[in-house]
């Protein structure tokens, strides 16, 4: 697989860029990685920032703009103009790959399958065969299966699914099963290719994670501590109540400092810049406005969720109980982070 180089990618960004760029989603190169599906997706977002580029489909674009650019890669290109060498080429690299893989050609008849498969299934495929799964995706859903795999290859188009696998020990293994038309510059499709990813420990993290959500959910749902979470883009992704009456209901859309008093934003802004990156809580104290001109000062932990993200905690200054204070603050705050770094906030 090409490395997608640019200008200012870490080493982790090109993986998931290039991973991306090969056609695999957001959960098999997390599940590549050993990463969650959250930090893949932060990832993308550093991506575009550094690409200055709005979507990835743009970014991408931009990345093979340049590889055709390239000088050494337009001569190896012109070195694969066969469509054996293509096709060689093509299961070379499929047999590295870490996923199973399997390829039908042109009519639809299996043709390829890589070692991973042999290992998983302890299978020997008939190549002379449409399907490839039979036999070892539980019946209960390989109906439904087929007809969806069937309609997208009738249609031309990719598909994508969820399934339990059964391993060669008999013990089903959840599947990110996806497949492509590879298509030629006539614009026929002249095979379609095929991977399936182990996700399991993830499907059980995620499992996990909407149980540590709603734990999440009930503990700010009733604390006296003033709670707002914001997503990496920086949307409003939950208040709690107490957060609510401390801002008066404010549902600013551009962040958690736009709820601070006008006065004190450009210092917190200034404040919170110099600490994205770091893993500790940003601690501040400033003020909120309210509509009567009244003011509440707040003693406040930041948690960083992503590039723009982030999750609030606040108290008023001077309640000092037991559980709004500057211990009870640390201890909600590490408890808090430590359930959003299994739970990402996209599965909320």
């Amino acid at each position: 697989m090409l490395k997608a180089k640019w200008p200012g990618l870490s080493h982790r960004e090109e993986n998931v860029l290039s991973l991306s760029m090969a056609g695999l989603g957001d959960k098999e190169i997390a599940s590549s990685l050993g990463v969650s599906v959250y930090t893949v997706r932060t990832y993308w977002l550093r991506i575009k920032d550094k690409v200055q580029k709005e979507t990835r489909a743009e970014v991408i674009a931009e990345v093979t703009r340049r590889r055709s650019r390239d000088p050494a890669l337009v001569d190896s290109a012109k070195r694969l103009d066969t469509v054996d060498t293509k096709r060689s080429l093509l299961e070379e690299t499929l047999g590295k790959a870490p996923m199973i893989v399997w390829a039908f050609d042109a009519d639809g008849i299996l043709y390829y399958v890589n070692e991973n498969f042999l290992t998983y299934t302890g299978l020997v495929p008939s190549y002379t065969e449409r399907i490839v799964w039979k036999g070892v995706i539980r019946e209960d859903i390989w109906a439904s299966i087929l007809v969806q795999a069937v309609e997208a290859r009738q249609h031309g188009e990719p598909f994508e699914l969820e399934a339990p696998i059964r391993r060669i020990d008999g013990a089903y293994r959840w599947h990110l099963l996806r497949e492509i038309p590879i298509i030629d510059e006539t614009g026929h499709i002249v095979r379609r290719v095929g991977t399936a990813t182990d996700i399991d420990d993830l499907h059980d993290r995620e499992q996990i994670a909407s149980q540590l959500c709603f734990r999440l959910k009930m503990i700010a749902d009733v604390s006296r501590t003033a709670i707002s979470i914001d997503d990496p883009d920086a949307n409003v992704k939950y208040r709690n109540p107490a957060y609510l009456r401390l801002t008066e209901g404010s549902q600013a859309h551009d962040g958690w400092i736009e709820d601070i008093h006008p006065d004190d934003r450009e210092r917190v802004r200034k404040e919170w810049s110099k600490h994205i990156g770091t893993t500790a809580p940003m601690s501040s104290r400033h003020r909120y406005l309210h509509s009567d001109g009244s003011i509440t000062t707040a003693d406040v932990r930041v948690l960083e969720l992503g590039p723009r993200g982030a999750m609030v905690l606040a108290c008023e200054t001077g309640v000092k109980t037991e559980v709004c204070g500057d211990d009870q603050l640390n201890t909600l705050a590490s408890n808090l982070q430590e359930i959003l770094r299994m739970s990402p906030i996209e599965v909320c």
